[in-house]
């Protein structure tokens, strides 16, 4: 009897789920769950800088993408910058396009479906680990024990906060898997697919990860080369095809990358010393954490318990930045992987020296090789060097790996040894902390740390039976299955609490800015514009980018990148208020409460000037904070010659605000004589200042605002965001994809022809 069509469907469904991959895919998204259940479940929130960049970015992105808008200019923040070039807002990493777009942080529930959005790339970085593994010859049960490892380390899982370290980390393993294909077989669809998924990666928006990522993935093709036994042409023709797959993604990054650059250049952070570039050096004694990860306390969410207070560092963002535990039975597998395989694996060698090298990094001015690298291009430019142990978290997962499928094959006696002496050696440096010999913890902590290590004793003694009963023969599934439980129930122990906020973001905003206060503080485009200034030494009235959330345009913001000349150069912190046009700031009222207080000397945000004064950009700073008879109600301190001369006025001036958005603003002038427009808007080189329709020069004026200058008469003055770099940037990304596309195109049709071949052959 012929199979009938429900049969055919069950077996369809039992075929799909046998397969390796789904299953894999199912139990990732259950120790998903495990980890972030509370989170999943509504009933935590992640924090710090989720709640105080990464959820305002999305909302102000959602909102302006939803009014029809593209966010090139953030005027809420800082008096106003980009946001655009930005790239820490992210804002073309395809997952967040498609949120802005279709469910929008700005919306009911946008921070849950944000936060959904982030814990998706733990499956995801699991799934690519996974497929790395099995692509590099291991196991599907110790594949499991690396993705496991790998995704709940500390590199990703304390940097909930910071999705971007996630992103890049979570598509790496699927990237190098992509070169290793080129390596291997020379695919043209894989150089399209790795140039795609690379320039995803590079688009979550961590500049810091993006080089270290590359210059991991560099290293990982010219090693793969080097050691192939192909014939040397063969192999420099796959050494360029990857090389070309990594320009790809680096060229889908343009339409970021070039923006940023240019923002780079502005901001503070242009140039790093020596000293700041190695702020977060990774210590000696932080391998004691590799052990007992709350060797030096931790950090948890405020308002939650924490009964071992983190007190490696002052910084309590050392904390995040400088830790890197993956597990006390990967380290004790790994460790024994690299030493007794040094020789029998290409793949153990490689992952070893990458290992020792990312770790030499890592110690920035404690050790001798980052001095080295430090003056390559870009390495200089960011800091905390310790944030390169993902490269360490990453092979080390893969050596354990590769170590748990080897104790299921004859070993020799000194292998055997060997691995009995790590794990004696693990045993003695835990017991070492558990008895209170290494580390010297504050009284109050040092007990709840000794027990801690103590615990880590019992994870280490689980793993080290199964690596035991391994090499004596026991070889079921099973047994690498409680390993990969082992390890995670470690993981989870260790790292967990660190996301359960205990703060719903989007109550957090409403909380800090009341209906009533909202509707002071909130500017009326174009008719009534003004700025807030919400922050004295003593207190933060909002939220320091609520901004961002409501609209409210603020002289405080919260951001790393901030352009070096946002503030006019003058000594009086009044002064700096009123050519800001700062109307309200918080202040103490007549009876000593804090309160938002009018200012009714602040600026307009565009006044006219009949007197200027020309000093060079390198005098200007110093003019200003020194020449107190100066008025600028009257006079503007410009560094260039403006295109007509500027002379005194008779009567019958007026300037306006006709239109206003965060990438154009336009005016009404009238004077009876040529004068200086000056607008109370941050000068940034994008801006792009027409005259009557027709382009004239933007100058900068009082050290940081835009000016235009205006003959005698009625005139529309009009200011555009119109960015080169941002269209520079997208004909390349455009280019690069096509690229890409056209390759991937070209190999599924050579595959067709070839298949169309076998096929009127047989």
């Amino acid at each position: 009897m012929a199979p009938t069509l429900h049969q055919h469907g069950v077996k369809a469904i039992l075929s799909f789920l046998r397969n390796e991959y789904v299953r894999a895919t199912c139990c990732f998204l259950l120790t998903t769950f495990v980890f972030f259940r509370p989170n999943i479940l509504h009933r935590a929130y992640f924090w710090d800088d989720f709640i105080e960049q990464v959820y305002p970015n999305r909302v102000y992105a959602g909102k302006s993408l939803s009014k029809g808008e593209f966010p090139h200019w953030n005027p809420y923040s800082f008096c106003g910058m980009p946001f655009q070039a930005d790239v820490q807002t992210a804002l073309y990493y395809p997952p967040h396009m498609l949120f802005d777009r279709f469910i929008g942080a700005h919306n009911q529930n946008g921070a849950y479906y944000l936060q959904l959005l982030i814990i998706l790339h733990f499956v995801i970085a699991q799934l690519t680990m996974y497929t790395l593994a099995r692509r590099l010859g291991i196991s599907p049960t110790a594949s499991g024990i690396a993705a496991v490892a790998y995704a709940f380390s500390a590199p990703l899982a304390l940097h909930t906060h910071h999705p971007m370290f996630i992103e890049h980390l979570a598509w790496l393993p699927l990237v190098l898997v992509l070169l290793l294909r080129i390596s291997q077989t020379g695919s043209i669809a894989a150089i399209g697919w790795a140039g795609i998924i690379g320039g995803m990666m590079l688009l979550s928006g961590a500049p810091q990860m993006s080089l270290y990522v590359l210059t991991f993935a560099t290293f990982y093709v010219l090693w793969w080369s080097i050691t192939s036994n192909d014939r040397w042409k063969i192999r420099v023709t796959r050494l360029i095809s990857a090389l070309i797959a990594l320009v790809i993604a680096v060229g889908v990054f343009g339409i970021q990358y070039l923006p940023s650059r240019l923002l780079a250049s502005q901001s503070e952070r242009a140039t790093l010393n020596y000293e700041q570039a190695t702020e977060g050096s990774l210590e000696y004694s932080s391998l004691l954490t590799a052990f007992v990860p709350k060797a030096f306390g931790i950090v948890t969410p405020p308002g939650a318990p924490n009964r071992t207070p983190y007190f490696g560092s002052e910084q309590a963002y050392l904390y995040w930045d400088t830790a890197f535990y993956f597990g006390i039975g990967i380290l004790v597998l790994g460790l024994w992987a690299a030493i007794a395989f040094w020789r029998d694996s290409t793949l153990v060698r490689f992952l070893s020296i990458s290992s020792v090298a990312a770790f030499l990094f890592a110690l920035g001015s404690n050790g001798f090789l980052y001095s080295l690298i430090y003056h390559l291009p870009f390495f200089g430019q960011v800091r905390i060097p310790a944030r390169m142990m993902f490269v360490v978290v990453f092979a080390v997962s893969l050596l354990a790996a590769y170590g748990w499928d080897r104790l299921r094959t004859s070993l020799r006696p000194t292998q055997q040894r060997l691995l009995y002496a790590i794990i004696s050696i693990a045993a003695i440096i835990v017991s070492a902390i558990g008895l209170g010999g290494l580390v010297s913890a504050p009284e109050r902590i040092g007990a709840i740390i000794r027990s801690e290590a103590w615990g880590q004793f019992i994870f280490l003694l689980l793993i080290a039976t199964a690596a035991i009963l391994a090499t004596r023969g026991v070889r079921t599934t099973w047994l690498g299955f409680v390993v990969a439980i082992v390890v995670f129930a470690d993981l989870f122990t260790a790292h967990a609490s660190f996301s359960y906020g205990r703060q719903d973001p989007s109550a957090v905003y409403r909380a800090a800015l009341s209906d009533e206060l909202r509707r002071i503080l909130e500017p009326q485009p174009p008719s009534d514009i003004f700025r807030v200034s919400m922050r004295r030494p003593e207190i933060i009235a909002l939220k320091r980018n609520q901004g961002l959330v409501d609209g409210i345009m603020l002289f405080e913001g919260y951001n790393q990148l901030l352009l070096a000349r946002r503030h006019p150069a003058v000594s009086s912190a009044e002064t700096v208020a009123d050519l800001l046009a700062i109307r309200w700031a918080i202040g103490k009222d007549s009876i000593g409460r804090w309160s938002f207080l009018a200012r009714s000397t602040a600026y307009p945000m565009v006044w006219l000037v009949h007197d200027v004064r020309i000093v060079t950009p390198d005098q200007v700073a110093q003019v200003m904070q020194h020449d107190t008879t100066l008025n600028y109600r009257s006079t503007a301190v410009i560094e260039h010659e403006p295109p007509i001369r500027i002379e005194p006025a008779s009567s019958g001036d007026s300037v306006a605000i006709i239109a206003y958005s965060n990438a154009a603003v336009r005016y009404r002038v009238r004077c009876s004589a040529p004068a200086l427009a000056v607008m109370s808007e941050i000068f940034y080189p994008e801006w792009n200042a027409y005259l009557d329709g027709e382009r004239t020069p933007l100058l900068r004026a009082n050290y940081c605002l835009r000016s235009v200058a205006v003959p005698a008469g009625e005139h529309t003055i009009e200011l555009r965001y119109e960015s080169s770099h941002f269209t520079a940037g997208s004909l390349i990304t455009a280019a690069a994809l096509a690229v890409a596309l056209a390759l991937v195109g070209v190999d599924n049709i050579r595959r067709i022809q070839r298949r169309r071949f076998s096929t009127e052959q047989r």
